[in-house]
């Protein structure tokens, strides 16, 4: 249960960030309305800040899988995930 919870937290992350990538000139708009600053320095700044967050809570959430994987495979030799075959965040979650 714990396992699924990671992986669905690193979905949903993942899914936020692709969907502030795809929409990230009306972000940038907004952001510019909201703090003042140019459109053209919340595109090239804050928006991909913000999707870099994003991005790296989801490597941080996989981490914490890949974590509790290896400790479920340490502590109680009978529970095995094979998370460590995973090449890729987006081949480990789909």
């Amino acid at each position: 249960m714990v396992l699924a919870r990671f992986a669905e937290r690193a979905a949903y992350l993942d899914k936020i960030a692709d969907a502030i990538e795809k929409r990230k000139e009306e972000f940038a708009k907004i952001e510019s309305v909201d703090s003042g600053k140019p459109v053209s320095l919340a595109l090239c700044v804050d928006i991909p800040r913000a999707i870099a967050n994003f991005r790296w809570q989801l490597a941080h959430a996989l981490c914490s899988l890949l974590r509790a994987c290896w400790t479920a495979r340490f502590f109680a030799g009978a529970v095995r995930h094979d998370a460590t075959e995973c090449h890729n965040v987006r081949d480990f979650l789909f």
